[in-house]
């Protein structure tokens, strides 16, 4: 069983419906997955072998979750229970340790510190005590969380390869997008606080004072959305266009030169970016800030760059490096393919944790 708060267009969401995509290939398909909330921005998730049920909260912290998903777990009598954020591993450790059912949590996949004696610090700590597994996406992530040693684990997110079958010819996108310039540039995110949109924009206006030949795609939604729409007006929306949350992110993937992934080092630290891997997988070569696991994904100048925060001249420079000089751009984005399929495929990741469940169920 799963637990997580909801099936959101983010990083731990996409990493679950692949996981589970690995495990029905397995034919790991008595699976149940519980949301405390009813948006789903993977409709695609009903053809897959999961009961999907959702829970939904009153409250961020709703007391009377822990009662209902008590009830669920009972019910159901899950060999496991692997919950995947802070919120639902709170309430599965007792929950768990009641049942006497194994419980395995996978809430680190970030590398931000945790602020001592927070409602987060404390909620954090429980599965601690509790969990038989804590598993991190990267092993700067488990140091940065202080993960005891003998319950932490690093399993790396996988891409699925088959994704990289994108159907037919990707000029149809250039049309519908109106994209005329033979470079493309994109970035997928959340528009939130942990995010630098406000570097990939500024990059893509100083670099769009010198050459013309370049569409930057801003991809994702959030609530910082909207803020940043307003100030893409006139010219600069000739060539920077915010597309919001795409359900096609393999056929912009592939009409894309170059991926990037801004930072806000001020809120957050990545862990293993399932956008930055996607982009990869896809032989393009990524530019991203540095910090957190950014540096167990990426070698620098090998199959990508990594930059300071908040450089807009540096990711400015880099990407017209890469744009001006065919061969280096080929050969960064063979390295970066070869590194999605040596280390991140979505069959090491699905076997990894196949070993973990049948080490504790």
């Amino acid at each position: 069983m799963f637990l997580i708060d909801s099936l959101n267009g983010g990083g731990k969401e996409r990493r679950l419906i692949q996981l589970i995509k690995g495990l029905n290939d397995n034919a790991f398909n008595d699976l149940y997955l519980i949301s405390l909330s009813d948006v789903n921005d993977y409709p695609f998730i009903t053809n897959y072998s999961v009961h999907l049920q959702v829970l939904k909260r009153k409250v961020k912290w709703d007391p009377g979750m822990f009662f209902r998903l008590f009830r669920e777990i009972k019910k159901i009598k899950p060999d496991m229970v692997h919950s995947w954020s802070v919120m639902t591993a709170f309430y599965a450790s007792p929950i768990c340790r009641l049942l006497r059912i194994p419980h395995v949590s996978g809430f680190v996949a970030d590398c931000n510190s945790l602020k001592k004696f927070s409602l987060h610090y404390f909620a954090v700590k429980l599965p601690y005590r509790m969990a038989n597994a804590i598993i991190g996406n990267s092993r700067a992530g488990l140091l940065a969380y202080k993960v005891p040693a003998d319950k932490g684990l690093v399993i790396y997110n996988g891409f699925e390869m088959k994704r990289l079958n994108v159907n037919g010819d990707t000029g149809y996108l250039r049309n519908q997008l109106c994209i005329a310039t033979p470079y493309i540039v994109s970035m997928a995110a959340r528009f939130d606080r942990m995010k630098d949109f406000e570097t990939f924009f500024a990059a893509a206006k100083l670099l769009l004072g010198k050459r013309t030949d370049i569409t930057f795609l801003a991809i994702g939604k959030g609530d910082l959305y909207d803020e940043f729409a307003k100030r893409i007006t006139g010219k600069d929306s000739e060539n920077i266009r915010m597309l919001g949350f795409r359900n096609d992110i393999e056929a912009i993937i592939k009409i894309t030169d170059i991926g990037v992934l801004c930072t806000n080092p001020i809120y957050h630290a990545e862990g293993i970016s399932n956008s930055l891997m996607e982009f990869m997988a896809f032989g393009k070569p990524v530019i991203a800030t540095n910090g957190g696991g950014v540096g167990e994904l990426i070698q620098d100048q090998q199959n990508g760059f990594i930059i300071k925060p908040q450089s807009p001249d540096t990711l400015a420079s880099k990407i017209d490096i890469l744009l001006s000089d065919s061969q280096m751009l080929h050969r960064i984005g063979k390295n970066a393919e070869n590194t999605i399929t040596s280390r991140f495929s979505l069959d090491i990741m699905t076997t990894n944790y196949i070993q973990l469940y049948e080490k504790y169920s």
